[in-house]
């Protein structure tokens, strides 16, 4: 999963991002929906550090780290 930031030239980019809370919210009922089982990763470049330890309970791997 990964948060949603708005392109330039699309259709929605006058939307606004959607911020950490979102995406921990959804993270989170993703896991109760999937549940144990289910593999759920976000991608760690695309929060700051503190957020992605955030994530590190309900997901099953952060995926490949790259320098933001």
């Amino acid at each position: 999963m990964q948060n949603f930031r708005a392109k330039e030239h699309t259709a929605m980019a006058s939307t606004p991002d959607a911020g950490f809370d979102d995406l921990l919210a959804t993270v989170a009922v993703a896991r109760l929906v999937l549940g144990p089982g289910m593999r759920i990763q976000a991608p760690p470049n695309l929060v700051s550090r503190q957020e992605c330890l955030a994530l590190i309970g309900p997901v099953s791997t952060t995926g490949a780290v790259s320098h933001r």
